[in-house]
């Protein structure tokens, strides 16, 4: 069983096609609330197949940034609604209790509480809620870097898991950011800065040492060191052993924030049939 050519399709447009609307890059937008979560809808009253979209790391809202009439930047979803709409529902969950639009890089609050914890119950609980309310026959969850990192975990707590017809892994890997940052620091893609940056921060994160990644102080690369501390062990590759459902991983080889190697370790461990990679 394969992912659908419509979805490696859209993937590639997204890959090589940047254009979009800034002025209304999503028209027709529902904005749905669960708690104190927000999620974005595009629906399709057609469409029994529903793609549930995470865009990667960031202090925008998951839809990007719009000021002063200009959506800049935009996250993956100003692609993939104006080419799949009509045969998809696509939803677009925001992270906390962030607002459509908005930039919280100068917010302490939100980021405080920007952890690899909080964003899996934002996402889960935005997911359950979404599909106790719906019904879909199928269910495909497209996660891009950060998000793809927690994609199986995610799978993992899904109360109506057996809704996911397939996942797609955009730049997510298998291995630790630990181990990618070891990878990264002495790779040949890596400009001398990053190499710079990796190396600081696997001397701070190094075993046994406690003293300064629980800071909400801003780490390399403009993420914070409580962020990097929750996300630094999550190992995708433990949790997709146990998945048997068709996955989509998508990976650039020159990619100097996530290794391609890190994708290649599932694709040479894990010989599943259902899983694919375009690397």
């Amino acid at each position: 069983m394969k992912i659908s050519k419509i979805l490696t399709l859209f993937l590639f447009c997204i890959c090589s096609c940047a254009t979009y609307n800034n002025r209304n890059p999503y028209p027709n937008m529902r904005v749905l609330h669960f708690n104190n979560y927000s999620a974005y809808e595009f629906n399709d009253s057609y469409s029994e197949k529903l793609i549930i979209v995470f865009d990667g790391s960031g202090y925008y809202s998951s839809l990007g940034r719009y000021d002063r009439g200009i959506w800049r930047p935009v996250s993956m979803a100003s692609q993939l609604v104006p080419l799949l709409r009509e045969e998809y529902t696509i939803l677009v969950p925001d992270k906390f209790d962030r607002s459509i639009g908005n930039d919280y890089f100068e917010d302490m609050d939100d980021r405080a509480n920007y952890t690899a914890e909080n964003l899996l119950n934002c996402y889960i609980t935005i997911i359950n809620s979404y599909l106790d309310e719906n019904i879909f026959n199928s269910v495909i969850l497209v996660a891009n870097s950060e998000s793809a990192k927690l994609l199986p975990i995610m799978f993992e707590n899904i109360i109506k898991n057996e809704l996911i017809t397939g996942m797609v892994s955009i730049a997510g890997g298998g291995l630790s950011m630990y181990e990618e940052m070891i990878i990264l620091s002495t790779s040949n893609v890596t400009p001398k800065r990053w190499k710079n940056g990796y190396l600081e921060l696997i001397n701070i994160f190094e075993e046994n040492n406690f003293e300064f990644p629980d800071s909400i102080i801003l780490g390399f690369n403009g993420m914070s060191l409580r962020w990097y501390n929750s996300m630094i062990n999550i190992r995708p590759y433990d949790y997709y052993e146990n998945i048997n459902i068709p996955i989509l991983f998508l990976h650039g080889n020159k990619d100097y924030l996530v290794p391609v190697e890190s994708t290649i370790y599932i694709q040479n461990n894990l010989l599943k049939n259902t899983f694919e990679y375009i690397l």
